[in-house]
Formats: C-alpha cells, structure tokens, sequence
C-alpha cells in the first residue's frame, strides 16, 4: 500500500513532547518523528534527531539512532559517520561504526571516499573505549588482544594474549599471597561488633562507660573516641553480633568484596576480562577488606547505586540510598545522585526510600529513645581526637581534570575530595572513576597505588596524592587530549 501523502498527526501537536520529563514520551516522540521525516514534513528533524541522541536516557538516544537509520535523505550516512565518531554514547558509536562498516560493502549505499574512512578512523575509539567487543590491544599499541583489523567478528570475540592470561593468574595469586601475610586482619570491624553487642544486650553504645570498654578491648590509637556510628547503622550489623568476632568479621569482608566486585560491571557494554583484575589493581580497596573498613561495605553499596539506577530496579535503588546516607563521609555524594535520577526518572522510588528510611530510624528510637542526643554528644567527642586531613581545596583539581571521563568519575572524585580522609581507604571511590578507562590505562593507573606498599610510604596525605590523586589526574588529561569530542560524557 502506498504511504499517505500527509503523516496523521501535524508536527505542532507533538513536538513539544520531545522536551518531556519522562523518557517514555520522549522516546514515542522520537519514533513519531521518524515518520514525520519521511516526509520532510518537519524541517528541523535533524536538529531534533541530534538533540535526541544526546538525551540523559538510553532508551531515547537507542530510539533516535534507530530513526536515523530510517531517515530516508541524502544527510543520514552523514549522521551515522558523525555518530560514530563524535557521539559520547559508547553503544550509539559502536552501533553506527557496525552499520558504516556493514554500508562500506555494499556500493549501492553511495559512501562517499570520506564516509567510507569513517570506520577506519572511528574503529580505534570505539574499540579503546568499548572493551567488551574487543578493546583498542585490537589496534596494536597496548596488544592485550591477539585480532585482526580487517574483520568486524573477529574484532569482536579477541583472543586473550598469553600475556594477558598469565596477568589473570599472576594477579590474583600475588593478591591473595599479599592479604594473607598482612595482620592484623579486619581490625577495623571491632567498634562496628562492639556497638552492635551492646544494642543486643540492651546497653547504650555512647557515653564515657562504653569508651571506656571499647578502649579496654580494642588496640587502635582512637579507641578512646568511641563508637561515632549512628544508631540505625549499627542495627543492620546486630545480625553478626551473636557470632564471635572471627567469624563475623569474615562474614563482613565477604559481603564487603562481593558487593564491591560490582565495579567490574559498571563499563557498558561489559568489558574484557581482563576489567576483573581492576579491583585487584587498586590498593584503597585491598586495605579496606584487609582491614575490615566499613569503607568497602560503603564503596560496595555506591557500585550497587549506580547499577540499580542504570537496569531501574526500584526497590534496589531506594534501599541503596538510604543505607548510602548512614556514612556520609563513604556515601553521602552517591545518595544525593541517587535522589536526583529518582526524581527525574522514577519518583516511587522517593517514597520507596522515605518509607524504608523512616521504618530503620523508627525501629532505632524504640530501641533505644534516647540515642539521638547520646549520638550527638559521641560524634563530639569522636571530632576532638580524630582530624583527619582533607583534599580541598586543591582536590578539586582532580575534578576539572577528569571532567570528560563521565558522571560516575566526577560523583566518585567528589565523594573523596569533600569528606576527610581517615586512611588511604578512603580513596576506594576512585576505582570507579578508574573503570571509565580502557583496561590497560586502568590497570596501570590503579596499579600504581601499590608503591604506597611496595616502597613503604608513610600514612600521609603526600602519600596518598602521588600514589592515588596523580595517576587519575593525569589519566584524565590523556583521555580528554586525545579527542576531546569523544571523551564521555
């Protein structure tokens, strides 16, 4: 059947809906326009479709990728080989390289000399930043992968170098050797039990009385502060509290590495295997599961945040924010994030997360009534002996740096330059500005955090910016030279 001569819907009656709050309208929007086009019935479409492809949401710029492929004139093949390579969006670009590779054989296409380089150029970036359909080793500088450049299957299922594979053994041996000679082991967790008795006995876990006994029990230089965790913290570990200190300490480090394990799936599309040894790589989070920091708990919550908000799992999402809020100083930055795509996105789960959250602080005042105030006084006293140093304002260098790395870096950098730092711990955020890297950058930045252990460096804020600060900093500037324009977003 012949198309109408006329789309059924004038364009001023919808195209005030591609600037919708909800992604659903805007995506119908962008697949109504596609027909509109056709018929050239919208003059601005390719403006819109631009627009459209640098929209917040996935779904949308999927929507408008798919209806420049439908867009019947002489500028698609042009739009295409600027997608691929300026467009921010990883998947948009290595679609549009797939689908300019595909047109380069086919003449009837008419790729003009210029178009038809368009895989050629885009190939390396598109592969250097989307390592899960092979990686720029594919290219030859770093020759992590063993594949040819000639055809788009075999770049796609790359063969880990010998090299690469004794790295996937090497690694992970020499890890768990180093987590095993070091003591004492999971240290840190001891306040975190302790209070956590004390609610299940009854007792307060404030005050001078409980100090006192911490202090009696626990070798650390800050025994004497106390316990500084807010009481609805402290409930949600009071399930490991009956278990001896041995094997609940376990139990935490095990919770701790499984959630923190998340980080190697934040690259999307997923990446080459060799993104597994990134956690491994990176000291911060070695330190933390070997002493046992509520940190790592924390960093694994954050990774859960940014997943939950990504697949658009409701409850996942608001159970991470409330619990992300407890720790500020670990949390605080990826809690706020979570609460703006809520409200963008998906405002249920704003209430999800004021009931789930008024339901843990409801369940700590029957507890305890009086633990608010008692809180208060302890995080007083906890702040006259402990002064940990902080990043600012010089650490906002690390952020103008890394700007172009994407909005999980920038959340991650801020997350540890606002809040003190207690250890080299605190830095664990940062292996997720890291996993915005091609592997081999990744693993040679994060790994450099080792020679705060291989050289004996002291505890020092020097310390941690050489060994953590530096190597992001400058990792950041290499990715935004590069290219500029396809730095994400």
């Amino acid at each position: 059947m012949a198309p109408p001569h006329e789309p059924p819907l004038p364009p001023e009656r919808w195209l005030s809906t591609l600037d919708d709050r909800h992604p659903l309208v805007r995506r119908a929007a962008i697949e109504l326009l596609a027909v509109h086009a056709r018929y050239a019935s919208v003059p601005s479409a390719r403006s819109l479709l631009r627009k459209a492809l640098g929209d917040p949401d996935a779904s949308v710029r999927r929507a408008a990728m798919e209806t420049v492929w439908r867009y019947h004139n002489g500028e698609r093949n042009e739009i295409i080989a600027s997608i691929a390579e300026h467009n921010p969006d990883l998947d948009l670009r290595q679609t549009a390289f797939d689908q300019l590779v595909a047109a380069s054989h086919h003449p009837d296409r008419r790729l003009t000399p210029t178009m038809r380089d368009v895989p050629l150029r885009a190939r390396y970036d598109v592969l250097s930043h989307d390592a899960s359909r092979s990686w720029a080793g594919a290219c030859g500088p770093y020759g992590w992968y063993d594949t040819g450049m000639t055809q788009t299957a075999e770049i796609r299922s790359g063969r880990l170098s010998p090299w690469a594979m004794a790295l996937m053994v090497i690694v992970p041996a020499l890890w768990l050797v180093i987590l095993y000679a070091q003591s004492p082991r999971a240290p840190d967790f001891f306040p975190l039990h302790f209070a956590a008795r004390q609610v299940l006995g009854g007792e307060s876990p404030y005050g001078p009385q409980a100090s006192e006994l911490l202090a009696q029990s626990w070798d650390a230089p800050f025994a004497a502060a106390g316990v500084a965790y807010p009481l609805p913290l402290i409930l949600l570990v009071t399930p490991l509290a009956p278990l001896p200190f041995a094997v609940a300490a376990v139990c935490w480090v095990v919770l701790g590495a499984a959630l923190s394990a998340g980080v190697t799936a934040l690259p999307e599309p997923r990446g080459s295997p060799l993104i597994l040894l990134l956690p491994l790589c990176f000291l911060p989070l070695q330190r933390s599961l070997q002493m046992g920091q509520a940190t790592l708990i924390w960093f694994g919550l954050a990774v859960l945040l940014l997943r939950s908000v990504r697949r658009g799992d409701a409850w996942l999402w608001a159970v991470c924010i409330v619990l992300l809020a407890l720790k500020p100083q670990n949390g605080l930055i990826f809690a706020l994030y979570g609460v703006y795509m809520a409200w963008r996105e998906r405002r249920e789960v704003l209430l999800i997360a004021a009931a789930l959250g008024a339901a843990l602080v409801g369940l700590a005042f029957v507890a305890q009534p009086g633990w608010l105030i008692a809180w208060r006084d302890q995080v007083m006293v906890y702040q006259t002996i402990v002064r940990p140093p902080t990043l600012l304002p010089w650490g906002l260098a690390l952020l103008l740096a890394c700007w172009r790395s994407g909005t999980w870096a920038r959340l991650a950098i801020l997350q540890v330059i606002l809040f003190p730092l207690s250890d080299l711990y605190s830095g664990a955020p940062l292996l997720i500005a890291w996993s915005a890297f091609p592997p081999p950058v990744a693993l040679a930045g994060a790994g450099v955090s080792w020679l705060w252990l291989f050289l004996g460096l002291p505890n020092s804020l020097l310390s941690f910016w050489l060994t953590l600060i530096a190597p992001l900093a400058l990792a950041g500037i290499w990715q935004a030279l590069r290219r500029p324009q396809d730095a994400p977003s």
